[in-house]
Parts: structure tokens; C-alpha cells; sequence
């Protein structure tokens, strides 16, 4: 997907802190470890954007590379490295002699992302359909099967990774693990308000009845129930969207 101008809006409507007051983690605050056998930057990024897609910096946060680099014990050009590859997602704008700031949701990039989203994973499905193994079944089942533990726990970390986990999975087993990973940066701000909608109206139930009827239908070798249950899974977040504008006004 090509790269879209991150939204200015949090940046230059005077509004740096949203609501009057930043209730989210400095990243100054916290120290963080570093594998030195892996990139560098990849990881800097890889915290960073977890830390925007579950709220902790909140759209207008401004981003200190100072702060970023005493947190991981880094120089600063390891920070520049990962806050362009996060600008590239539409997760930070860089201004130049003002700042860093984390953006607002691009609504519809969203939109774009879960289009294309869709048409891959309708295929993924396809084909899983036709040659899905009894022991995939039971791969597919354990990880509900811990989704189940972790919605009984209200553990929404937990719960959010096996989700990914689920999707990953059948990717793999159709032998196209590689386009999860390449999708995976235009799915940001679909995750963000993924992550938003987490604790509204049920989902985590919905998620796991939605994530039920696809292996229902895969191990029926039902290729329409599974592509039924599929798009109702992918289009329950957005189709939600003010009810989170509502319930987060300042991310748009």
C-alpha cells in the first residue's frame, strides 16, 4: 500500500496533550532491554508501536528521541531509524525543529488495509478448505482454546495475541506466512482501533464465536460458511467506528 501522509491533527490543533492532560506512559520512565543479537531499531520500533496501538501514547503525545534513547540505552540513531519506519506506518508525523507526535487514526487507511486485508485472508480460507490437516484442526483449537482461558481472565494482552496467532496460523499452513508479515504494517491502525474496541459491547466474546464459526466451517470443508464467518469477523471493528469516535474523540 503506498505510504499515506500521516494525519497532522493531533500535532497542530494546540492539543499535544490530549483532554488537557497526557494520561498515557512516558517513555522516558520506563527502561527497556535489548537483544543485541537483533536490529536495533526493529526492536526500538517494535516497543514503540505496541505502546501507541494500546494506548499508552495517545494521538498528539509528543515523542522525545532523547527520551526514546536513555529508555533503551541507545545513541540517537537507532531512534531516528525506527521513528521513520513508524512515520512510514502513519503512527508518528515528524516535523522538523518542532517535534514527534503521535498521529491520529487514519480512518481511511483503515478502510484500504481491511480491504486488501479481506481478499488475501477469502483466499487463505479458500484453500484451507481443500487441504487443511486434522492436526491443523487441533492447532487451530488449542489456540481457542487458550483464547477461551483469557477471555475468563480478562487478560486482553493474552487474548489480542492469540487472535493475531489464529490468523498467523492458517496464513502458514496455506504456505503464505510471508504476506501476514508484509501486511502486518498496513494493519496498524486497523489494530488500533481493534485494541480500542477490545472492551466494548462484547467483543472478546464476539471474537471468539467469530474465530468458533471459521473452524467450524473448515473442518466441515464448508468454503462458503468459512468465507461468511471470515468477512463477519474482519468487518466487526469497523463497522463500529463512531461508536469509538464517541468513545475516543481525540484518535480521529
Amino acid at each position: 500500500m503506498p505510504r499515506r501522509p500521516a494525519s497532522l491533527n493531533a500535532a497542530t490543533s494546540g492539543r499535544e496533550k490530549p483532554g488537557g492532560a497526557f494520561t498515557g506512559i512516558a517513555v522516558g520512565d520506563r527502561r527497556f532491554s535489548l537483544d543485541r543479537r537483533l536490529p536495533v531499531a526493529v526492536q526500538i520500533s517494535a516497543v514503540l508501536r505496541d505502546m501507541i496501538l494500546k494506548l499508552e501514547l495517545e494521538p498528539g503525545t509528543v515523542i522525545s528521541k532523547d527520551d526514546v534513547a536513555k529508555a533503551f540505552g541507545v545513541s540517537s540513531m537507532p531512534v531516528r531509524e525506527a521513528l521513520r519506519k513508524l512515520e512510514e506506518e502513519g503512527l508518528v508525523v515528524i516535523k522538523p525543529q518542532s517535534g514527534t507526535y503521535v498521529t491520529t487514526i487514519d480512518v481511511g487507511w483503515a478502510k484500504e488495509a481491511q480491504f486488501l486485508r479481506i481478499g488475501v485472508e477469502v483466499e487463505v480460507v479458500r484453500h484451507l478448505v481443500k487441504a487443511i490437516t486434522e492436526a491443523e484442526i487441533q492447532e487451530l483449537e488449542r489456540i481457542l482454546a487458550h483464547q477461551q482461558i483469557e477471555y475468563e481472565a480478562d487478560d486482553k494482552d493474552g487474548f489480542s495475541r492469540d487472535d493475531a496467532a489464529f490468523h498467523a496460523a492458517m496464513y502458514r499452513m496455506v504456505g503464505v506466512a510471508g504476506l501476514w508479515q508484509k501486511i502486518g504494517s498496513m494493519r496498524v491502525h486497523i489494530d488500533r482501533l481493534r485494541l480500542m474496541h477490545m472492551p466494548v459491547g462484547g467483543k472478546m466474546n464476539r471474537v471468539l464465536v467469530d474465530h468458533r464459526a471459521i473452524l467450524d466451517a473448515l473442518r466441515a470443508r464448508d468454503a462458503a460458511a468459512a468465507e461468511a464467518a471470515l468477512r463477519q469477523h474482519l468487518s466487526g471493528t469497523l463497522s463500529v467506528i463512531e461508536t469509538l469516535r464517541e468513545r475516543y474523540p481525540h484518535y480521529f
